[in-house]
């Protein structure tokens, strides 16, 4: 769906359909719920099928430094899959596909090729990664991973020109080659740069064509960084970008009492594991959970969701909300449910204001 209601900037509004799945789910039962959150998003106007992503081969026993306690299906299978029921009529994008296994050539052949199979209304959404036996997974030096993702980039962006070109990096290289697979109307896809600190935010503002928000970034923080983000692009000579998207963590209900019942264990639950990873927001995620979540999560009813999306309009600027909730513990009806409150108590209040 997207609003230009009162002179304001066009709004649309995304769906994460992936989730953190335990072991032992089958993983066509966990295609087949994507599949219908995706087809039940489009009905209920969601305008963007979005997939997230992780790898689940890590090590196991005592030499495991992160508990390998879920896993989900590959973004850009997903998309293609979702692609043949819902065409055209939504765009897609990875939010966000992660760097740790990329090779340009790789990326580039994968990412026009989800894009024709996509109608051309696919976005690239690319991060760096965190997580470090992922990267020891496919033998990448973490100390190396900006450096790389960088390389990465600018690998991606020169192969995407057409023609024959050369390329010398520390850790990709090419001489005199071309990608054959392109045409007179060939595209590559809009390539959007995840990222949560500054360094970060900088760096998809010289390389992206868009910078796509954290879930997990407070809503100040969120314009702070905004600011920078702008006048890093103006600095660098680029016009502003035409997406500012952002992902934001949903649980709504009818009750906001009960919508916290909801969301409150399940978001203990997962900064608890993140911690012990290593990484958390400022904040107690093990008593002042609703303290924790004001600002980077939408929980409540209809109201406070609607309330919460005008204010992320209005201080960040956003043009694109991309909802998830990928935890477990939220089931296949429960994310329905909310597509439907979506579709009746939000949305049309949105659109109206």
């Amino acid at each position: 769906m997207t609003s230009d209601q009162g002179g304001k900037a066009r709004l649309s509004f995304g769906l994460m359909i992936s989730s953190d799945e335990p072991p032992g789910r089958d993983r066509r039962q966990v295609a087949e719920e994507h599949l219908e959150r995706a087809v039940v998003a489009q009905r209920s106007g969601i305008g963007i099928i979005a997939a997230g992503h992780r790898y689940s081969f890590l090590p196991a026993g005592a030499d495991a430094k992160v508990p390998a306690t879920t896993w989900r299906l590959q973004p850009l299978p997903l998309l293609t899959h979702v692609a043949g029921t819902l065409g055209n009529s939504v765009n897609y994008c990875t939010a966000i596909l992660l760097s740790t296994s990329c090779h340009p050539v790789q990326l580039l052949e994968d990412a026009a090729t989800v894009n024709a199979l996509c109608g051309g209304r696919f976005r690239l959404g690319l991060g760096l990664g965190w997580i470090p036996d992922e990267f020891a997974a496919f033998g990448v030096d973490y100390d190396t991973r900006v450096e790389r993702f960088e390389e990465l980039i600018r690998a991606y962006r020169q192969l995407g020109q057409a023609g024959t070109s050369s390329f010398q990096g520390r850790h990709f290289s090419w001489r005199s080659a071309e990608i054959l697979a392109r045409g007179a109307d060939h595209d590559l896809p809009a390539l959007w740069i995840g990222g949560s600190v500054g360094a970060a935010v900088r760096r998809a503002a010289r390389m992206g064509d868009a910078w796509v928000m954290s879930s997990h970034i407070d809503i100040e923080t969120l314009r702070r960084q905004k600011s920078m983000y702008d006048a890093t692009r103006q600095e660098a000579g680029l016009s502003a970008p035409r997406d500012v998207p952002l992902v934001r963590t949903l649980i709504l209900n009818e009750d906001r009492a009960q919508a916290w019942t909801v969301a409150r264990p399940e978001l203990q639950s997962w900064y608890k594991q993140r911690q012990g990873m290593g990484w958390a927001p400022s904040g107690d995620s093990q008593g002042d959970i609703e303290g924790l979540a004001a600002g980077r999560w939408i929980v409540g009813d209809p109201d406070d969701a609607v309330a919460e999306i005008q204010r992320l309009r209005e201080v960040v600027g956003v043009t694109e909300i991309i909802f998830t909730a990928n935890w477990p513990g939220l089931d296949h009806k429960q994310r329905l449910k909310m597509l439907d409150l979506l579709r009746t108590d939000v949305f049309p209040r949105v659109t109206q204001q």
